[in-house]
């Protein structure tokens, strides 16, 4: 099977995939929900509703909200990064406020998941950002949570001083990660911070090694002076050993992730 079959066999599944759970979801919602009259039905005589029939009701009502909480939670539909920045675009006040943060020469700032969306669509605000891409919808179209490899470039980038070079295990959870530029020479002329890699240390777009197919597997950027870096990984939840499934035997307490914050805290003086 190659590259493109592979992309049309995997958006296959995942839509069947999609179809399937939600039936499942209807169908489970309509036993609960009905279940005692379908006891009244075959025993010749409805149940009691007030014992019963509310217990059903209940347990069906706490499902229907657990599962939309979870879906909104879990399913980034709307870019809750792009929501953020909107809040903040469409407001003049806000506008002022953060673009005079952001120009400021002793200030710094790290946008992580849903914080690198967001910062993503507040580049034109941003010094030395107006290259930087959007994050879309993975190209599986759905939620990817495991643990990736990736790989620090040599960058400005304030969090990656003396980092390059280095490949590091990173937590990943993101449902829209995809790096999408706006315009085609902005991939040529962004500040690339970081990318994922596949076992041997390359840089990838398949997946899973790839967990949104970004081209040449680039999951961070930073600004002309490093001073603000988005990326899609979690090193804050990755600098403790401990929290990783695996990480090289040499990490016994602090992750290489730690490095990030211990070089800000070193810029900061």
């Amino acid at each position: 099977m190659n590259e493109t079959e592979r992309k049309v066999y995997l958006e296959q599944f995942n839509r069947r995939t999609h179809v399937l759970g939600r039936a499942v979801c209807v169908i489970t919602l309509l036993l609960l929900v009905g279940a005692p009259f379908l006891i009244g039905t075959f025993l010749g005589a409805m149940p009691d509703m007030g014992a019963v029939g509310k217990g059903f009701l209940s347990v069906g009502l706490v499902w229907t909200v657990s599962s939309v909480a979870e879906f909104l939670i879990y399913t980034p539909m709307l870019g809750a990064g792009g929501g953020w920045a909107k809040t903040i675009l469409h407001n003049d006040r806000m506008v002022e406020m953060f673009r005079t943060f952001f120009n400021r020469e002793d200030t710094f700032g790290l946008g992580i998941c849903n914080g690198c969306q967001m910062m993503s669509h507040l580049r034109d605000l941003i010094p030395g950002a107006s290259h930087w891409p959007e994050f879309v919808r993975n190209t599986s179209e759905q939620f990817e949570a495991r643990l990736v490899n990736v790989e620090v470039l040599e960058s400005p980038s304030i969090f990656f001083a003396g980092m390059a070079g280095s490949v590091m295990p990173v937590v990943n959870s993101h449902g829209e990660g995809r790096v999408q530029f706006l315009r085609p020479e902005d991939a040529a002329l962004v500040k690339a911070a970081a990318r994922f890699v596949d076992p041997c240390g390359n840089p990838t777009e398949v997946y899973p090694y790839n967990p949104n197919g970004s081209k040449g597997g680039l999951t961070s950027v930073t600004t002309e002076d490093g001073r603000f870096t988005i990326m899609m990984p979690h090193p804050e939840r990755s600098h403790r050993a401990q929290q990783l499934s695996w990480h090289p035997a040499e990490w016994t307490d602090a992750s290489g992730w730690m490095r990030m914050f211990r070089n800000a805290r070193k810029w900061v003086g």
